[in-house]
């Protein structure tokens, strides 16, 4: 039996239209307490390396008190403009369509919907109605390796038809 390698066809990336340093963030959750961040919070967020975030709404709407209906709502409408950007970016990289791909992964920690996202942007982007959706959710900054991983094995088991990772 001949072995099957996954790789890379291309990369794309989008991203929210506002960005946040992590000092601001720190600054921000210390705010929001009231008093100093718990030392031990403080030193897990100072080494994470992370210089800066996107996130989709400006910083001051995160202060305010949200329906989680208004929340939704800010994760349906931006997780599928940047689903968009990036699939399109990566599939034209690939020189590939959207009814090429047999299957989606789809990795999120900052919001869940149902149907799942996947679902909903394979009518709206034209892949094909066979097209199998996996969306992988609450695996933090492990989701992207994760996904990797799905994604791979995804593929070994039909290399027929190319695997979409978002």
């Amino acid at each position: 039996m001949s072995q099957i390698y996954p790789h890379l066809m291309a990369l794309a990336t989008a991203l929210p239209r506002y960005r946040i340093t992590q000092d601001q963030v720190l600054e921000i959750l210390a705010d929001a307490k009231g008093t100093a961040l718990p030392p031990r919070m403080a030193e897990i967020l100072g080494n994470t390396g992370i210089e800066q975030r996107h996130i989709a709404m400006p910083p001051e709407y995160y202060f305010g008190t949200r329906s989680w209906a208004d929340r939704a709502r800010v994760y349906e409408e931006t997780s599928a403009a940047l689903f968009r950007q990036a699939a399109t970016k990566a599939l034209g990289r690939a020189g590939l369509t959207p009814p090429d791909i047999g299957q989606i992964v789809y990795v999120s920690t900052t919001g869940t919907m149902t149907p799942s996202l996947p679902s909903r942007m394979i009518a709206a982007m034209g892949f094909g109605r066979d097209t199998r959706c996996v969306p992988l959710f609450g695996y933090g900054c492990a989701g992207g390796v994760i996904g990797l991983g799905v994604a791979a094995d995804l593929y070994r088991a039909a290399p027929d038809k190319p695997v979409l990772l978002i």
